[in-house]
Order: C-alpha cells, then structure tokens, then sequence
C-alpha cells in the first residue's frame, strides 16, 4: 500500500452471501505501513470477508476494478474491533497466495491480470510456471481499462503472448468460501489483426481454465483467434493436457484476418468463438 496516500478512503468489499459493500473510514501511514480506520457509524460485523479494493472517498463510479491496484483480494476476517488478513502476500507475483490448489494465487481486480501477464511474458519468470501452479480468480473483472492501458491503439497484449512464454496453470474461476461458483471478465478489447495467438490467453500450455466467461470482448487478430484462447499447444508426449472446463463467451465479437482487414492475403486460419487452435505433434 505504499502508494496509497489518501486521508479519507472507500473500500470494497465482499461478504460471504456474495453481496458487495462499501465502506467509509480514515487512512493513516506511519513506520512504513498503511492503518486503516473504519468510521464508527460505517464499521463491519463479526466474520469473513473478501477485501476488493480501495480509493478515494467521493469516488462516484463504484466499480471496484477500477481501484484494484490497491485490492488484496485477500480474505479478511473481523473479530471484535480488529480485522485480521488470513492469506499470504507473494512479493514475486505480487498476489496474495501460495500458488498451491489450497491456496491458490488470488486474481480479484484488472491489475492482477497484469501482474499475471508480465510475469508470464517474461522469459525467465515463466519458467516458474508450472501445470500445478494454481490462480483462482474471485470476482467479476472489467478488463476495459487494462485494455487501453497496454496499448490505446492494439488494446490487450495476451496472457502468454509467443510461443515460448506459454501460460501454464490452473486458472479456477470461483469462490467457494463467499458462494460464488462463476465469474466473469468483460470488455475486453484486442485489435491486433496481424499478431499470431490473440485472445485473453495468446499460448497456453498444460493449462487448466474452469468456469470462466468472456462477456462482450472485441477481439481482432491474425491467426490463431479466440476470444479466451489463441492457441493450446500439446506436445505429443505431454503429462499435462490442456483442458477448458465450463467455459463461456456471451456477446463477443471474433475476427480474424479475413474480416478485420480485407486487404490482408489470409484465410483467417485458427479463428474461432473460444478458442482459436489446438496444436499437437
């Protein structure tokens, strides 16, 4: 939280009937942390809740994914006057979790998705990246904002963006602890008509993804085009098969060469709704 400077703030929060609230207090910083003070009308009950983000307190558009570089996603459980966060922080990945199935890494926010796809992209970080590294994504995500962040002309750079820098994981997409058992990310916008493996993951291989819909994306690539997926590479000999589990597009728009540039002498090769190409060999 160490950019986080405001005196007054809001926060978002998630209870475990899955409703969001907001509440209202003051922000203090002193030997290097931040403290802070729910108002005395404003506090919480007694009992588990998901922590979603924070910002200033007159912010008119409480759309939580808009704050979230300041969101934990962490789980926070109130006791008397004191909230104590029950799950870890990863300097490294810059989440909070474990990466393991019982503690996965927590995606709550647009950032996060940010956080993911540099370290993915990375060449070095990825090697870390194993089929049994787990992210469980635990609220709705608009991915417009990070869309124009990455590039206003060419939007989203994907999650796995070449061949050799494939994601690798089980991406979960659900809340058990606040009954939520799907989400999705939405508004995500790519125009990137000659850019092979487009989508919210370019490349993944050894990947699980459950439960997770893609709601009205704009999506425009070269080949190898979905929405979720640009391409699942499989080496002939692998362990760990790719699988999509439960997984949507709703009021998305696809396209592929063809479609998006006329002038440009393609087929249109690998496009489809949710998935652009499985490779094998």
């Amino acid at each position: 939280m160490d950019g986080f400077h405001r005196e007054r703030f809001i926060c978002a929060l998630k209870t475990q009937g899955d409703s969001i609230i907001y509440r209202t207090g003051t922000h203090t910083r002193f030997a290097n942390k931040s403290h802070f003070t729910l108002d005395e009308n404003n506090g919480l009950n007694e009992g588990l809740y998901r922590l979603l983000g924070f910002a200033e307190e007159n912010t008119e558009e409480k759309d939580f994914s808009t704050w979230d570089m300041y969101a934990v996603g962490a789980r926070l459980k109130v006791e008397s006057d004191t909230a104590f966060i029950l799950d870890k922080y990863s300097e490294e990945f810059g989440l909070y979790g474990e990466g393991t199935e019982k503690n996965p890494y927590l995606i709550s926010g647009a950032s996060h998705l940010t956080k993911l796809r540099h370290f993915t992209n990375d060449k070095l970080k990825n090697k870390q990246l194993t089929p049994t590294t787990y992210f469980q994504q635990v609220a709705n995500i608009n991915a417009d904002g990070i869309s124009q962040e990455c590039s206003s002309a060419y939007g989203w750079d994907p999650i796995g963006n070449s061949p050799q820098t494939p994601f690798r994981g089980v991406y979960m997409v659900s809340d058990s602890a606040f009954n939520t058992n799907s989400t999705t990310i939405s508004k995500l916008y790519i125009d990137r008509p000659t850019t092979v493996g487009i989508g919210l993951f370019g490349f993944v291989e050894g990947t699980v993804i459950k439960t997770l819909k893609i709601k009205g994306a704009e999506v425009v690539g070269g080949t190898f085009v979905g929405a979720l997926v640009g391409a699942i590479q499989t080496p002939g000999d692998a362990l760990w098969p790719t699988v999509l589990e439960n997984c949507s597009v709703e009021n998305c728009t696809v396209e592929g060469p063809t479609l998006a540039n006329p002038e440009t002498p393609s087929d249109g090769f690998g496009t489809g709704g949710l998935i652009g190409l499985s490779i094998s060999d």
